[in-house]
């Protein structure tokens, strides 16, 4: 009672993480609370920006992003945990051994079955649910429950609505690492196998499993479903990290392990797809190649279509080259009959020289294309080509060419292809605002901005058409 009447300020501090349910500080800090009715301050983890501000401040230079948000994520925002991995930074990623022995240190107060469970769940991920851990682990659900809840109370895991996650990525790391290599590749097979038969949705994380186990044909075969899963979801460096891994794997499964429909030329021209797609456009090109160089035996028109899409490919990427391709692919298809593929080449070759300002020999190809086109009924090449013709009509100086684009986007919205369509419209306004013709050119765009929502279009189209519209509005004066 005496020290209440002096000026003195006693600072205690104590770290949560460390105090289990049983910890005897909890009594006291619970009476001090009661009876002296302290101040306390609560230090939560630092979240990416406090994160970025410290790394700063220690290290005197900036990191990326993606350097900072995997520091985040290993040390869960602690600070000291942040300083011991920045210190450490320099060894390949490597986890600091004073960090290691911490978190190996607090787990010397858990149980075997606890044990036993975090290290399964340090195999599964950052999020586990309890099921997974019942299925792979060999215990039962009530042993499994009473170790989640020793893991939850010494802050190894933290309990969501769900599922469980690691409070440190870090822990999961430790932990993961203390596995023995055939420990660590069984457990992935046993892992990989719970979650086909309870959740075959999850393409992505069996694929990973399948990766880590050794088993090279459920591997292949689970990377190749994973990429088709991200593809069909619009992830597509998911579904690019997948066909790498299909590829790395290709000529270690024997043929007859090899349960897919898709042939190595195949494979590499998704993967080469999907480096486009994430604008890695050197690997892009790479597999392409390869893929050109392994079809080297294949039909006339297989060979000429595989140069088409790397000709689309090498033209966004910039490279030279491209007007080599569409040289290579005219001579493979000249001595081939009328098909929808060879008037597919001509329509790629017309286009191509338009874009590289070659009007007249554009219109010459785009010719032969259209009458191919029609009289095979193709009515998508057909509005492709008659809007290639147009802009090159327009090129020379013949105004008739806003008429013939008109007409091809008639043909584009009957042939319902949705690129097609996109395609018209964009060029469409492009001449309408070329021509002078503002208020039309709004209106279009409008029209093709619409057309484009209403069939759940992702691409870019929309925003070209609203770039084209804003051009339109500029020089009729309405800024607003």
């Amino acid at each position: 009672t005496r020290l209440r009447s002096l000026p003195i300020l006693l600072v205690a501090t104590y770290r949560s993480d460390d105090l289990h349910r049983r910890h005897p500080l909890l009594p006291m800090l619970a009476e001090l609370q009661r009876a002296v009715r302290p101040d306390r301050v609560e230090l939560t983890p630092f979240d990416t920006k406090a994160t970025a501000d410290l790394v700063l401040a220690i290290g005197g230079a900036e990191l990326d992003q993606a350097a900072i948000e995997e520091l985040h994520l290993k040390s869960g925002g602690n600070a000291f945990y942040l300083e011991e991995l920045l210190a450490a930074s320099g060894a390949e990623g490597a986890i600091p051994a004073t960090l290691r022995e911490i978190v190996l240190s607090r787990s010397r107060s858990l149980d075997d079955d606890a044990l036993a469970v975090l290290r399964v769940a340090s195999a599964v991920g950052s999020y586990i649910d309890e099921s997974l851990l019942a299925l792979t682990s060999g215990l039962d659900k009530e042993t499994v429950n009473h170790a989640l809840r020793q893991l939850v109370e010494g802050k190894f895991l933290v309990a969501g609505a769900t599922n469980f996650s690691f409070r440190h990525d870090l822990t999961r790391e430790v932990f993961a690492d203390e596995l023995l290599p055939g420990e660590r590749t069984e457990l992935h097979g046993r892992i990989a196998e719970a979650l086909e038969g309870s959740a075959p949705q999850r393409h992505g994380e069996i694929a990973h499993h399948w990766w880590y186990s050794g088993n090279q044909p459920a591997a292949l075969r689970s990377a190749i479903a994973a990429a088709d899963a991200a593809d069909s979801s619009g992830a597509v460096a998911e579904a690019f990290l997948h066909l790498e891994r299909a590829l790395e794997l290709w000529d270690l499964v024997p043929t007859e392990g090899r349960d897919t429909s898709l042939s190595h030329p195949d494979l590499l021209l998704r993967a080469a797809e999907a480096a486009h797609l994430v604008q890695d456009f050197e690997r892009c090109n790479g597999l392409a190649r390869q893929a050109s160089k392994e079809l080297a035996d294949a039909d006339n028109l297989t060979q000429a279509l595989v140069l088409k899409r790397r000709g689309q490919w090498l033209f966004d990427s910039g490279e030279p080259g491209l007007e080599d391709l569409v040289g290579q692919s005219l001579v493979l298809i000249r001595p081939e009959p009328a098909s929808a593929g060879v008037a597919e080449i001509y329509d790629w070759a017309a286009r191509v020289h338009m874009l590289i300002g070659h009007p007249e020999r554009s219109i010459e190809l785009g010719e032969t294309a259209l009458e191919m086109a029609r009289d095979l009924g193709q009515t998508s090449t057909e509005a492709n080509v008659m809007n290639t013709i147009a802009v090159d009509r327009l090129d020379l100086g013949d105004q008739t060419g806003v008429d013939e684009m008109r007409q091809a986007l008639e043909v584009a919205l009957r042939s319902g292809d949705i690129d097609v369509v996109n395609r018209a419209y964009i060029n469409l306004t492009v001449l309408l605002v070329l021509t002078g013709r503002f208020e039309e050119a709004v209106i279009h765009a409008g029209e093709g901005e619409q057309y484009a929502l209403d069939h759940g279009y992702r691409g870019v189209s929309r925003a070209l058409l609203a770039s084209n519209a804003s051009h339109a509005l500029f020089a009729l004066g309405r800024w607003d």
